[in-house]
C-alpha cells in the first residue's frame, strides 16, 4: 500500500482550487482495503469562512445510481428479485410508452440504460415537486427513443421507475429501503437520501459564477427522481462505501451479487480523446472502461452548485471518491480522483488538472459563439392573446401560455423567458444559471383549419419527435387571486390531521389539469411507515361510481336497457317481495330508488362465485318501499349491480373493472383483490379504542361479494384520474372510455334527498350538489377503520379526495374542500347546527322503533327531544367493532315539523333526521337509509 504525501496533496489542491475558482472539495480514498484519504479543502460556505471537513455534506447526484444498484442486488440476494425477469411480474403497475417493452423490461435493462425510454429530462426538471408515484404514472406516456436494448441512453427516469419497484418489492419505499439495507449496514451514518434529512450545520453550500463572481445557488430538489441522482454524503462515509465497492461486501453482498452490478450490460460507443482513459460500456450504476490499461468503473453526478466523481480501479485496489461545491459542470473532481489514483498506483502524476481547464475554457468559449435567431417584432397585445390559454402532454404535464405586452410561458414550474421569432413561432429560454441546465428551444403553436390554436409544440427531447403540448382550457387568467401551493396545502394538510385521531391521511387535487399531491402521517402505527402519496387506501363506497361506471359502458354497448326490468338480464334475481322482484330495473339500483332493505353484510367467501352467491342470498332481502318510491342508500343493490357485469361481461366483477375502467384511465395504484395488494404500500385501518387511543384494526372489513359497493383500494392520485374521467365527459387523455351521453346521465339528479343536509339529489352513482353557485358532484366511502371523500366543481375542472386511515375525515375534508371550492366561487353548505330553543312538537308522533336489516333504532323522549339508541345487528359488522360501541345513544333535537338534528359521537359535527309517512307507514330517513317503523 502506497502512503499518500497529505501536506503536498493539500498543497496541490489548493492551487487547483485557485485555478478552477471552486469554493471547496472533499476527498476519500482507499487502497488495498483500508481508507487512506477522508478529508476536506477549502470552504464549504465562503461568506461564514467555514472549512469543509471529512464530514461535510455534498450533493453526490447521479452517483446515487450505484447506490440503487446495489439496492437492488440486495433484493436478488434476498431472492425477492431476479435481474432479467420483467418487471411488471413484480410490479403490474409498471408501463413504458411501447407496449411490448412494458411487457419484457427487467430491472436489469433499466438500471444500465437500455431499456429504450429516452432521456426525457425536462419531465421532471420543470416539475420538480412531482410525486414519484406521478412520475411513474407519466412515464407511459414518454415517447421511447429506441428499441429495448440496442442502445444505451441515460435516462434518470428510467432510475426513478427502477427506485419506484424497488421500494414496492421491499414493502417500503426507496429512500427507508436504501437506508434500511445499504447505508445503515455499511455504517454511512450520514447518508442521506433527501436534503431535508441532511445535517445542516455541516453542509456546504451550493456556487456557480455569474459575470465573473461567484453567487450561492438554492438547493435543487431532485424528489421525482431520487433514486437517480438524490444523495448526500461526506468523505467520511465515501470512504466507508469505497472500501465496500472494492470487495468488503460483508455482510451486505455476496462477491457474486457485488460483480453482477460491475459487468458491463450494454455496449457503449464514447469518442476517445484521452488514450489513458476509455470507455466501452455502461455496468448497473457505472461507466466501466479502463485507466492507464487497467479496469475501471466510474460515475459522475452533476447538481446546481455541486459535482462529485468516483473511480474504481478493481485490480489496483484502488478507489477515490471527490466532491465539489461549484457548478456549472466543473473537471477539477474528475482531475482530482485521476491525480489520487496516480499517487496510490505509484505513478508520476499527470498535469490531470491543468490539461482538463484549459479544455473546459475552450469548451465555454464555444458554447458562448452559440448564437440565438434574431427576435422579430412582437405581435400586439390583442394578437397574443389567442394564443393564451392551459396546453397538455400526457408525460410533460402543464405548458401554461398567458398574454399581456408580451407572451409569457410556463413549463409546469418553470417560467421561460419568451422572444418571438416569426409567424407562430417564439423561442423560449430557461436560465438558471448553470450552463448544464440552460436551455432554449423554438415554441411553434399548430392551428386547427378555422385557424385557432389548439397545439403548442417543443422539441424538449432529441431522440423523439416534437413534444406536443394539446391546449385543454381557456385563456389563463393573469390576475385574480393566487391560489394556494402545495406547500400551503401540505401544511394545512398537517395541521388538520393533528386535531384528529387517525394517524395518517392524503389530499389531492386536481386544478385545470395539474394534480397535486399531499401526504401526512403514518400509514401503519405497528410499523411506523409513513403515509406517502402512492399509499393506497380502501375508498369503501367511494366505489359505487366505478361499479356505475361499468354498468353505463353496457348501455352505451347496447348490452343493457337501464329501464328493463333487471330479471331480463339476471333470472337467478329474487328479493323477499314479488313485484319488486319483478319490476326492479337497473337504473333504480343506481340511484338507490330500488326500495330494497339494501345493508346485506354476509361473507360468501373470496371465490370468484362469491357475488353469485350473494345475490342468490338476497331473496330474503325486505322491501322497504315500493321501487322508485324514494331514496333509500342501497349496498346490496351494487353488489347485484356487480354480478349483472359479471353476467354481461362474461367475466368477474374485479377483471372488468380492471380491463375496461382502471387501465383505460392509467390507474395503476388501484387494486380490489388482497392478493394482487398485498405488494403495494398498504394504509391499514385504525380505530380509536375505550381508552381513546388510536390502534391498527387487524382485519379486512370487506367482503369479496361486496366489492362492487365499497371494495376498490386506490391512491388519492388514482381516485382523482377516475373524477378526471367524468369531469372530461367519459374522455381520458383523448380516448374515450365512457359516451358523453352516459357520463352526463351519472350527473342528472334521478332523485332528490329528504334531509339535504351536504347533497341535494343523487345520480347515476354520484352524490350531486344542486344549489346556487357552480354545481358539485362527488361520494364518500366509509369503513370502520378508512374512510375516502371525493368532490368535483366540473365548471372549473376541479376535483378533491381526501383518504384518512382513522376517524376524523370530514374534520380533515372539510376545510380542505371549503378553502379549494372558494378559489372558484363555489361553496358548501354551513354546517347543520341545533336550534337555540328546541321547536315545540308532540315527540309521542315520532317514537318508537325503526329499522333495516343492519340496524335497530329505539326512539323515546327525553330532555325536549328524543332519545335514540341504535344496535347493530349485523354479526360482521359488530365483531369488528369493541364491545362500547356495539350500541350507540344519540340525542336528536327536533327543529320543526318531522325534522331533527343529532350530535356525533365524539364530533363536534350534527346531522340531519327526517321522520315522514309514506303510504300509511312511518319512516325514519337517517344516514341516507330510510329506516321503517316497527
Amino acid at each position: 500500500m502506497t502512503d499518500l504525501d497529505h501536506a503536498a496533496l493539500g498543497r496541490m489542491v489548493t492551487t487547483e482550487l485557485d485555478r478552477w475558482g471552486v469554493a471547496g472539495v472533499a476527498l476519500a480514498a482507499v487502497h488495498d482495503g483500508e481508507v487512506v484519504l477522508a478529508d476536506g479543502f477549502g470552504r464549504r460556505d465562503v461568506d461564514g469562512e467555514l472549512p469543509v471537513t471529512a464530514d461535510t455534506l455534498f450533493d453526490h447526484g447521479s452517483t446515487v445510481k450505484a447506490f440503487t444498484a446495489v439496492l437492488a442486488a440486495t433484493l436478488v440476494e434476498d431472492g425477492l428479485l431476479d435481474w432479467d425477469t420483467p418487471v411488471r411480474e413484480y410490479w403490474p403497475a409498471f408501463a413504458l410508452h411501447d407496449p411490448v417493452a412494458t411487457q419484457r423490461v427487467s430491472m436489469a435493462d433499466l438500471l444500465s440504460h437500455r431499456s429504450g425510454l429516452a432521456r426525457h429530462e425536462w419531465a421532471w426538471l420543470a416539475n420538480p415537486s412531482l410525486p414519484l408515484a406521478e412520475l411513474v404514472a407519466r412515464a407511459r406516456h414518454l415517447p421511447s427513443g429506441a428499441d429495448l436494448r440496442t442502445t444505451m441512453d441515460y435516462t434518470n427516469i428510467g432510475y426513478a421507475l427502477a427506485g419506484a419497484a424497488l421500494g414496492e418489492l421491499a414493502g417500503s419505499d426507496w429512500a427507508r429501503s436504501m437506508t434500511a439495507r445499504v447505508l445503515a449496514p455499511l455504517g454511512m451514518t450520514r447518508t442521506v437520501t433527501a436534503p431535508e434529512g441532511a445535517d445542516t450545520a455541516d453542509r456546504a453550500v451550493p456556487y456557480t459564477e455569474r459575470d465573473g463572481r461567484r453567487v450561492a445557488l438554492p438547493p435543487r430538489t431532485l424528489a421525482p427522481v431520487a433514486p437517480a441522482g438524490q444523495l448526500l454524503s461526506c468523505a467520511t462515509d465515501m470512504g466507508r462505501w469505497l472500501r465496500f465497492q472494492l470487495g468488503d461486501g460483508r455482510p451486505l453482498l455476496s462477491a457474486a451479487r457485488l460483480a453482477d452490478t460491475h459487468r458491463v450490460h450494454i455496449p457503449v460507443a464514447v469518442p476517445d480523446p484521452d488514450p489513458a482513459v476509455r470507455y466501452h460500456g455502461y455496468a448497473l450504476g457505472w461507466m466501466a472502461g479502463d485507466w492507464r490499461g487497467h479496469r475501471m468503473l466510474w460515475h459522475s453526478g452533476g447538481l446546481d452548485g455541486h459535482r462529485a466523481d468516483i473511480l474504481l480501479l478493481p485490480e489496483l485496489g484502488i478507489g477515490v471518491a471527490a466532491c465539489a461545491n461549484h457548478s456549472p459542470t466543473t473537471g477539477l473532481p474528475l482531475a482530482l480522483t485521476y491525480h489520487v489514483a496516480d499517487l496510490l498506483h505509484g505513478a508520476r502524476p499527470r498535469a490531470w488538472s491543468a490539461e482538463m481547464h484549459v479544455q473546459d475554457q475552450e469548451d465555454a468559449a464555444e458554447a458562448q459563439e452559440t448564437e440565438e435567431p434574431a427576435a422579430a417584432e412582437s405581435p400586439t397585445p390583442e394578437a397574443l392573446a389567442e394564443f393564451a390559454g392551459n396546453y397538455e402532454h400526457p408525460g410533460y404535464g402543464r405548458l401554461t401560455v398567458t398574454a399581456d405586452d408580451t407572451l409569457r410561458v410556463r413549463l409546469g414550474e418553470l417560467e421561460l423567458t419568451a422572444e418571438y421569432r416569426n409567424h407562430d413561432t417564439w423561442t423560449v429560454a430557461y436560465r438558471s444559471g448553470d450552463v448544464v441546465l440552460d436551455a432554449s428551444w423554438p415554441l411553434t403553436f399548430g392551428r386547427n383549419p378555422d385557424g385557432e390554436p389548439v397545439e403548442a409544440a417543443l422539441p424538449l427531447e432529441p431522440d423523439v419527435p416534437l413534444i406536443r403540448f394539446t391546449r385543454v382550457a381557456p385563456p389563463a387568467s393573469t390576475s385574480g387571486a393566487a391560489r394556494l401551493d402545495r406547500v400551503a396545502w401540505q401544511r394545512r394538510l398537517t395541521e388538520l390531521l393533528a386535531t384528529v385521531k387517525a394517524p395518517g391521511a392524503v389530499f389531492a387535487l386536481l386544478r385545470d389539469g395539474e394534480l397535486t399531491e399531499c401526504a401526512a402521517g403514518v400509514a401503519n402505527l405497528d410499523t411506523g411507515a409513513p403515509v406517502t402519496a402512492d399509499t393506497l387506501f380502501p375508498i369503501a363506497s367511494t366505489t359505487k361510481p366505478y361499479t356505475a361506471t361499468l354498468v353505463m359502458q353496457l348501455a352505451d354497448e347496447g348490452l343493457l336497457d337501464l329501464d328493463a326490468p333487471l330479471r331480463d338480464y339476471l333470472p337467478d334475481f329474487e328479493v323477499a317481495d314479488p313485484e319488486a322482484t319483478a319490476t326492479v330495473t337497473t337504473r333504480q339500483l343506481l340511484a338507490h330508488t330500488s326500495g330494497i332493505d339494501g345493508d346485506k353484510y354476509d361473507s360468501y367467501g373470496r371465490g370468484d362465485d362469491a357475488l353469485e352467491l350473494y345475490v342468490a342470498g338476497c331473496a330474503t332481502l325486505d322491501q322497504m318501499q315500493p321501487p322508485g318510491a324514494t331514496f333509500s342508500y342501497c349496498n346490496s343493490g351494487y353488489s347485484i349491480l356487480g354480478r349483472l357485469v359479471e353476467v354481461l361481461r362474461g367475466t368477474t366483477w374485479d377483471a372488468a373493472l380492471r380491463t375496461h375502467l382502471l387501465d383505460p384511465i392509467g390507474a395503476d395504484q388501484t387494486g380490489t383483490l388482497p392478493e394482487e395488494l398485498i405488494w403495494r404500500r398498504l394504509a391499514a385501518g385504525h380505530l380509536t379504542s375505550d381508552a381513546g387511543q388510536a390502534q391498527v384494526l387487524r382485519a379486512w372489513e370487506n367482503d369479496r361479494a361486496e366489492g362492487p359497493a365499497g371494495g376498490v383500494v386506490a391512491s388519492a392520485g388514482d381516485l382523482i384520474r377516475f373524477a378526471r374521467l367524468h369531469l372530461d365527459r367519459g374522455m381520458t387523455d383523448g380516448t374515450r372510455v365512457l359516451s358523453e351521453a352516459a357520463a352526463a346521465a351519472m350527473l342528472t339528479p334521478a332523485v332528490e334527498l329528504p334531509d339535504q343536509d351536504d347533497c341535494t339529489h343523487w345520480g347515476l352513482g354520484w352524490e350531486l350538489h344542486r344549489r346556487s353557485g357552480p354545481h358539485l358532484f362527488g361520494h364518500g366511502g366509509d369503513l370502520i377503520g378508512h374512510h375516502a371523500r371525493l368532490l368535483c366543481c366540473p365548471s372549473a375542472g376541479l376535483a378533491m379526495a381526501v383518504l384518512v386511515n382513522g376517524e376524523g375525515a370530514d374534520d380533515v375534508a372539510d376545510p380542505l374542500f371549503r378553502a379549494a371550492l372558494a378559489e372558484v366561487g363555489a361553496t358548501l353548505p354551513d354546517p347543520v347546527r341545533p336550534p337555540q330553543v328546541p321547536a315545540p312538537v308532540d315527540l309521542t308522533e315520532f317514537a318508537g322503533v325503526y329499522r333495516t336489516v343492519a340496524v335497530r333504532a329505539t326512539f323515546t323522549p327525553a330532555d325536549g327531544g328524543l332519545t335514540g339508541t341504535f344496535r347493530a345487528l349485523s354479526t360482521e359488522m359488530t365483531d369488528l367493532l369493541p364491545e362500547s360501541r356495539h350500541e350507540q345513544r344519540m340525542h336528536f333535537v327536533p327543529t320543526g315539523g318531522g325534522r331533527f338534528v343529532t350530535g356525533l359521537p365524539g364530533h363536534d359535527r350534527w346531522m340531519s333526521a327526517v321522520f315522514y309517512r309514506s303510504n300509511g307507514q312511518r319512516y325514519l330517513h337517517f344516514g341516507l337509509r330510510a329506516m321503517r317503523a316497527e
